[in-house]
């Protein structure tokens, strides 16, 4: 109850509030992100080297031409609709329905590690943490939301948390 009425909030754990950061700047909330964040800061004002890091994975995505492209659309769009019995709420990261696609941007350790998985085998990081079904589970949320016959194209953008 605590939590609900805003008198007890939980710490982030820091590689969740990494990916936070991140998306903020995706959202275009980046300085608000910050203000309502003073954790990100060392008593003399500046930022963590953490999120120095962070900011240098922005800088990655933004001189890549080609993932600006993925990223065009509208930023943290909601869509409901029952599937499977149940209703299902889904919050897209960039939703372009005019270029047929949704994106959505993953912070991850080590974007080319191998993980093994309960079939006894490496996986990559999209597989081993269910993104696949996740964004599955996206296209079709959204193709019933938006009325659509066909599915659009679901597209994953990753940004390593590891230094260069």
């Amino acid at each position: 109850m605590a939590k609900l009425s805003g008198e007890w909030s939980q710490a982030q754990n820091e590689n969740l509030l990494l990916g936070s950061y991140v998306h903020a700047w995706l959202e275009g909330t980046l300085e608000q992100f910050k203000e309502n964040n003073p954790s990100l800061f060392t008593k003399k004002g500046e930022l963590y080297a953490q999120y120095h890091h962070a900011n240098q994975m922005i800088q990655t995505l933004q001189e890549d031409p080609f993932i600006m492209l993925v990223l065009e659309g509208q930023k943290e769009v909601i869509a409901t609709a029952e599937f499977a019995e149940a209703l299902w709420k889904i919050k897209m990261d960039v939703y372009n329905p005019e270029q047929f696609r949704i994106a959505d941007l993953k912070t991850v350790r080590d974007i080319n590690g191998k993980h093994w998985d309960k079939n006894q085998e490496y996986v990559s990081f999209v597989e081993a943490f269910g993104y696949l079904r996740q964004m599955a589970l996206y296209l079709e949320i959204e193709r019933l939301w938006a009325g659509r016959d066909t599915w659009l194209e679901a597209l994953i953008v990753a940004v390593s948390k590891c230094p260069a």
